[in-house]
């Protein structure tokens, strides 16, 4: 009988597991049926997107649109790779910022604590430029890690997200939707802690934009991070000049 619960209880534990692994996505299924995934690397607009996509189908099921198995409880924020055994007969869209922003992204909200926004820009590029230099490995892995080999459907662009978003929602087959989209470092104004650094891709600094050439302004250290993410700027398409990487892919 003892050998019988603990089996049962294995099991469960098992179902628990598997239930928790299925639904750590941001997916859903479309009006027409069609099912989909969309894969979260971080620092790249990962929770404007998932806030937005949420919102706006509540906004249309509240206008009549079918906006088919979709809302805010089965599109969850967690940066999961993609699973060919989850998901193999899933539509797989991903989200891309170029590495050189990313990686300003990555070092504002690893920074937040020493509130970065309001010191002068000098420090704050020595800061990055030691963020960068002291490290033997990437502070995030690559984007591309996140696919598993798998080929996206479609790429959602962090510099321009509200294109990026019309176009997959003309993929599902619903009208465009504005609801004041831009690319945070994490969640916006909705936390405090991290809405004073106000646009995560270009990292503003006391309202304005802090230059990229000021962040990169040795190649040694552009050269770095061309290396992390050597395979990204391939996959993606980026451009491996900081200073065009608010460029669209090529």
């Amino acid at each position: 009988m003892n050998l019988i619960r603990v089996s049962l209880f294995a099991l469960v534990l098992m179902l628990v597991g598997a239930f928790a692994t299925i639904n750590d996505y941001c997916r859903g299924v479309t009006a027409t049926g069609q099912k989909f995934i969309i894969v979260l690397p971080q620092h790249t607009g990962s929770d404007t997107v998932v806030r937005h996509v949420t919102g706006a189908a509540q906004i249309l099921q509240k206008e009549g649109v079918n906006v088919g198995q979709f809302n805010g409880s089965n599109c969850l924020h967690f940066h999961t790779n993609y699973n060919h055994t989850l998901h193999w007969d899933h539509q797989v869209y991903v989200l891309a910022a170029n590495p050189f922003k990313r990686m300003i992204s990555s070092f504002a909200f690893d920074y937040q604590s020493m509130n970065i926004s309001h010191k002068p820009i000098s420090e704050v590029a020595d800061l990055f430029r030691t963020y960068i230099r002291t490290r033997t490995e990437p502070p995030r892995r690559s984007m591309v890690s996140f696919l598993q080999g798998r080929l996206p459907d479609f790429i959602v662009h962090t510099h321009r997200l509200q294109v990026s978003m019309n176009e997959l929602f003309h993929l599902w087959g619903l009208p465009p939707l504005k609801i004041g989209i831009s690319h945070c470092i994490s969640s916006c104004s909705d936390n405090p802690r991290h809405g004073e650094f106000g646009n995560g891709a270009d990292f503003k600094h006391e309202g304005s934009k802090l230059p990229m050439e000021v962040l990169y302004k040795d190649m040694g250290l552009v050269n770095v991070v061309r290396k992390w993410y050597a395979v990204d700027f391939t996959a993606f398409g980026f451009s491996t000049d900081p200073l065009s990487s608010h460029m669209l892919p090529t």
